[in-house]
């Protein structure tokens, strides 16, 4: 497990982080170019505003892939609707079916998940279940 959090984390965490920031960092370079090559466009202490700018894009983002990933890495969603169709068979009518994908369990988070997936489905109470892939990463 070690290399896992010494490389290959850090890595996906990494070059998450810089595609997020990158459209932030390219519209900053390009209004500094633009300050820079025009004369007439004077912005006062541009270059710390420009510095704060930068650490604070890559700091938010850093909060928010932390939260993000932690999220999406341990928590199961149920998400209910409600689908009305006619000219159903009365056999079907009122059925309750869940439907469920991308529950993406691996080494780390598969007791934890699955545990969480399991409460879930049992709590739906649904007649039918369908699966559409994607359990193990």
């Amino acid at each position: 497990h070690l290399i896992d959090y010494v490389l290959i984390f850090p890595f996906w965490l990494g070059l998450i982080l810089v595609v997020e920031v990158l459209p932030y960092f390219l519209t900053l370079e390009i209004v500094n170019a633009v300050v820079k090559f025009i004369p007439s466009i004077s912005i006062p202490n541009w270059q710390t505003v420009r510095a704060t700018l930068l650490i604070a894009i890559v700091a938010l983002f850093a909060v928010y892939i932390g939260i993000r990933t932690y999220l999406d890495t341990y928590r199961v969603r149920l998400q209910a609707y409600q689908v009305e169709l006619n000219n159903l068979p009365s056999t079907l009518e009122n059925l309750s079916l869940s439907f469920f994908s991308d529950i993406q369990v691996d080494k780390f988070t598969q007791e934890r998940k699955l545990s969480q997936f399991e409460k879930k489905l049992k709590a739906s109470n649904s007649e039918l279940m369908l699966f559409a892939g994607d359990l193990v990463t």
